[in-house]
Order: structure tokens, then C-alpha cells, then sequence
């Protein structure tokens, strides 16, 4: 019960806190690396969450999602939450969530993560969900902030240059992504090109909302060639089974 996308590609050719606010938000806003010494980040238009609030839809940061703290708007202040796996259960997760996996458990490069532990990580929080009610309504995506130092043969399409210098802005390297959920395309793979953006414009389009103020991540995710993931979905089909 899932699709694979073979042209997902992250939005930012940056590290993580660029990648995590493109999911978030669809900008980044010309933050090129994660805040350290001597530079900070501060994001100031609020990310997708604040459009769901105030369209009376709920929200919930799940786990180790760093980058809303870097937001200047308070709405995107929310707790993290550690109970992911108990809400599945109960059908009690909100409109939209962002789950994040513990640190050792996010298939992160490098001697401090599992591989193992990780895959039983996402095999756990899936399982959750299939045994939940929620599960005949749900659409998951399943992706990374970024490449990780991987290596990939397919050189990522420049989009965007960053304004002043010609570095790339976007995109950055291809990393999984994965659509499960009773709708989602079995055994199909998507060859439509598609990155974090895609995800916020999956859900502005889903709950019908306005693009954000922020002209940058409105130009991305109405533009015509942004696709919202729709080819990895068809509600027309019979509900799939959990996946096995």
C-alpha cells in the first residue's frame, strides 16, 4: 500500500533547519545552513501550521522538529510531542502532523545510529497507525530532511540561485520518499519531480487554504509545475489494506 517517488528532491541545497522549513513552511527564507556560531535564524513568516490553526484545523510536532522554534511567530511554538504512537492508537492525531524519530533511530549517517534501529522505529510508528481508526482517512509521507552525504548519481535540476551570489538555493540532492495510506498508489513509482514544497502544497491544497504571505513559498507551491504529489494518490481507487 505504497508509492515510491524516484524525483523527490530536497528543496534546499543546504543541511537541515533549510530542509526542515521547506517542509514546514516552503522557504527557508535564504537560511543556507543550521544555526551555530555567529549565525542565527530566525524564520519570519509562520509555516503552514498557522494557516492550519486558523482554518480551525489542528496541528501536532511529534518527536525532534527542531526548526519550529526558529520561527519568530509564537503559533509556531508548539510542544514537542512524545506520544505519537499512543495517539495513532486512539485516533486521536490531529489534521496535520510532523513526526520526527528519536535521535539513534533517524537513519542518520554515522557511528551514533542503527540502520536496525531505525527500520523497527518506522515499522513501530506505521504499525501504530494501521491499528488505529484513523488509519482509512491517513496519507503518509515518509522522507528526509536531507542527503546526508550520500552520494547520488543524478544531479539535482538548479531551480533557484540564491540573490545575491550564484550558489545554488534549490534544489538540493534526491532522498527517498515514500507514500503509504489506503489511497496511496500501490506498487507505483512516481517519476514526477517533486521536493519538501510539494508537501506543503499537499496540505494547503487538502484543507483548501491560502497560499502564505511569504511571496517566495506562494510562487512555489501554486506554480503550475508543482504537482502536490497528486500522481501518488488516487481517491477513486478501493481502499488498500495496512501494509503487511
Amino acid at each position: 500500500a505504497f508509492t515510491v517517488c524516484d524525483l523527490y528532491f530536497t528543496a534546499s541545497a543546504g543541511n537541515s533547519i533549510p530542509n526542515h522549513a521547506f517542509a514546514i513552511g516552503a522557504d527557508a527564507e535564504w537560511t543556507d545552513r543550521n544555526p551555530g556560531v555567529n549565525y542565527s535564524v530566525s524564520l519570519k513568516t509562520p509555516g503552514v501550521p498557522a494557516r492550519l490553526l486558523k482554518a480551525g484545523k489542528t496541528w501536532a510536532n511529534y518527536g525532534r522538529g527542531f526548526a519550529f522554534q526558529h520561527y519568530a511567530d509564537p503559533l509556531m511554538h508548539t510542544t514537542p510531542k512524545s506520544t505519537f504512537t499512543q495517539d495513532a492508537k486512539a485516533g486521536k492525531l490531529p489534521n496535520a502532523s510532523w513526526v520526527y524519530a528519536p535521535g539513534g533511530q533517524d537513519f542518520h549517517p554515522g557511528g551514533r545510529t542503527s540502520m536496525k534501529a531505525s527500520d523497527t522505529w518506522l515499522g513501530q510508528a506505521l504499525t501504530a497507525l494501521t491499528q488505529g481508526p484513523d488509519w482509512p482517512r491517513v496519507v503518509v509521507f515518509i522522507t528526509f530532511d536531507d542527503y546526508g552525504g550520500w552520494s547520488d548519481h543524478l544531479t539535482p535540476p538548479l531551480v533557484e540561485t540564491f540573490p545575491r551570489r550564484k550558489d545554488p538555493y534549490r534544489f538540493g540532492s534526491r532522498v527517498p520518499c515514500v507514500v503509504a495510506g489506503p489511497y496511496a498508489k500501490a506498487k507505483h513509482v512516481s517519476h514526477v519531480q517533486s521536493s519538501h514544497v510539494s508537501l506543503v502544497a499537499f496540505i494547503e491544497r487538502l484543507w483548501g487554504l491560502p497560499p502564505s504571505p511569504n511571496a517566495d513559498a506562494a510562487r512555489r507551491t501554486t506554480a503550475p509545475d508543482e504537482h502536490a504529489l497528486a500522481d501518488c494518490i488516487d481517491v477513486t481507487q478501493k481502499p488498500l489494506p495496512p501494509p503487511a
